[in-house]
């Protein structure tokens, strides 16, 4: 898929390559549709509440960037089964339905085509460690680097007679 593997390096099928690709919203979708068929939504008299979360972008941002052709087409397939999922409930409803459309949290621009530059998690907290830590202790002033977030153990930061400006510099 764009020249991407969705198999493991067992040879199988990946499912975390799967879940960011267009056959994940069509699974999704179809469950969507089965679960509107099943549970007679819009059809009880009362108010029936649904909610979706095609969750194939983030996976697919994650991936392969934001900005990426995979992306795109992700995107082109969301927009493809909400529009029937919408068809569908307002035929099941006489078209008496409010639909919100959320995204779970925006994302920079690949470093490549902002011209920024992509740092290595893991190299980044050994080198912050190496600077800040004490050598050879186990306790590490940057334990945990994730994809947006940085830890700072700030006691053992201070002790080492270091600031948060120090590690920002």
């Amino acid at each position: 898929w764009f020249g991407n593997t969705l198999k493991d390096k067992n040879g199988k099928l990946s499912t975390t390559a799967l879940r960011a690709t267009p056959a994940m919203v069509r699974f999704e979708h179809d469950l969507v549709n089965g679960a509107v068929s099943e549970l007679k939504l819009g059809q009880h008299g009362v108010t029936d509440l649904l909610f979706l979360n095609f969750k194939s972008s983030d996976y697919c941002g994650h991936q392969y960037g934001y900005e990426s052709d995979e992306c795109a087409q992700v995107l082109d397939a969301i927009d493809a089964a909400l529009a029937d999922i919408i068809t569908k409930l307002e035929k099941v409803t006489g078209g008496e339905l409010v639909v919100a459309v959320t995204a779970d949290h925006g994302a920079p621009p690949l470093p490549e085509l902002s011209g920024g530059v992509r740092f290595d998690r893991a190299t980044l907290q050994a080198d912050l460690n190496a600077k800040f830590s004490e050598p050879d202790s186990r306790i590490q002033v940057v334990p945990f680097i994730g994809a947006s977030q940085l830890w700072l153990n700030r006691k053992e930061l201070k002790r080492r007679g270091f600031s948060i400006a120090d590690v920002t510099a």
